[in-house]
């Protein structure tokens, strides 16, 4: 079996297109029959090394188990939360599904989470009807206090994030240590400094606009050295190294 590519290099692509054959490594908006592997979505293609994907242009949220996302509670029901999650159905979290104890006789629910308030969560399931449960059952997963929340497309997370999480750890250490990117398009930052905020607002804008193009992750360096020094403190840093300091 061999490998080729039947379709340039971010070159827009339609559901059902073929964009290559063989052995590659499947990423987001592909799938494969036999030897042949087509586009799942509206987008461009992207192909690196062995691997191949199609980077979606637009689209909603669709919910998906293993995501986390960033949400907030619209409603205390009996013995859970509705929350909003930026999809076409809220996420239902049951209080079992929290890391506290709670007192089914005397406890009041909002003790715990009330309406408005933010958290960041895990997709458990999706049903066939489209009904999400969510859970916090784990270390990572929790209410967040203060910051600012930020939207931007689904479709464009992934550009957010960068390969191997490449742009989303530039962005930690030069604007704001604490980001959390919600697969549902809702990023959560909490920063020192509002000014950092600001910059973020526009860095996020600047990606989600220009996630389509090339050279992406050279212009959002060069906008953070121009607005923070970031590469220059580190090439500082690494001289200091060199010389033992």
């Amino acid at each position: 079996m061999s490998d080729s590519v039947e379709t340039a290099n971010r070159a827009l692509v339609t559901p059902g297109a073929l964009v290559a054959r063989g052995r590659y490594k499947l990423e987001e908006g592909v799938f494969r029959e036999g030897d042949e592997i087509f586009s799942s979505v509206i987008g461009l293609v992207d192909l690196h090394g062995n691997s191949v994907r199609v980077i979606p242009l637009e689209g909603p949220y669709i919910p998906k188990p293993g995501d986390r996302i960033v949400g907030m509670v619209s409603e205390v029901q009996f013995l859970g939360w509705m929350v909003y999650i930026h999809s076409p159905t809220p996420g239902i979290l049951k209080v079992s599904e929290v890391p506290y104890n709670f007192d089914v006789v005397n406890g009041n629910l909002e003790d715990i989470l009330k309406t408005w308030d933010l958290i960041y969560a895990e997709i458990l399931s999706v049903n066939e009807l489209m009904q999400v449960k969510l859970t916090m059952q784990d270390p990572e997963l929790r209410k967040l206090v203060g910051g600012r929340v930020f939207t931007i497309s689904p479709a464009k997370v992934p550009r957010v994030i960068g390969r191997k999480g490449s742009m989303i750890t530039m962005l930690k250490r030069s604007v704001c240590r604490e980001i959390l990117v919600g697969q549902n398009g809702i990023v959560w930052a909490r920063c020192s400094d509002p000014r950092k905020e600001d910059l973020l607002k526009r860095i996020l804008g600047k990606i989600e606009s220009e996630a389509h193009t090339s050279g992406l992750t050279n212009r959002i360096k060069s906008l953070l050295q121009e607005e923070t020094g970031f590469g220059e403190a580190q090439a500082t840093d690494s001289g200091r190294q060199e010389a033992g300091w």
